[in-house]
């Protein structure tokens, strides 16, 4: 059986895991990366190590980064928060949906979407809200692998907006 070579993305997070022994201590497989992906491995650290809140999902929708800055916004550690759908960590039922359109519509037309308000739930019952761009993750063949955004935390901007 030969090995077959996946695309490679370009300047962007990791596909997600096969399974939970892919992941790491910071929540990615950085060899799987250095091996498959190297391009991508240098964005993975600065998403993973970045002061602002970062997140990538694959085509479905699935968490597949969750920085440390997410975690300290929401209370939800990366451990509990990979592989699960980003919907089921958006506050309120309307929002889950344009969230999940949203993310939908990237893949598929693959192309950013820009300033999306995102109101996240937090492990107290509160929501928070994180201002971000979410692009789209290419293959080198251009076939869509995920989305993956960088923002800020905009939560008290938003209640001084009230």
């Amino acid at each position: 059986m030969g090995k077959h070579k996946k695309p490679r993305p370009r300047g962007a997070v990791s596909s997600p895991p096969s399974d939970n022994n892919a992941l790491e201590t910071d929540h990615i497989d950085k060899e799987r990366l250095k091996t498959e992906w190297p391009e991508a491995a240098a964005l993975a650290r600065l998403l993973m190590d970045a002061n602002a809140p970062a997140v990538g999902v694959d085509v479905n929708g699935r968490v597949t980064v969750w920085n440390k800055r997410m975690a300290e916004i929401t209370g939800f550690h990366a451990e509990r928060v990979l592989g699960k759908n980003m919907s089921d960590f958006v506050y309120g039922a309307q929002r889950k949906s344009e969230i999940a359109a949203v993310i939908e519509a990237c893949v598929v037309d693959k192309r950013p979407e820009l300033e999306l308000r995102v109101p996240l739930l937090t492990t107290t019952g509160r929501n928070t809200q994180v201002l971000t761009n979410m692009t789209p993750l290419l293959a080198e063949d251009g076939t869509c692998v995920g989305v993956y955004g960088v923002g800020q935390d905009v939560t008290e901007w938003a209640i001084q907006e009230k």
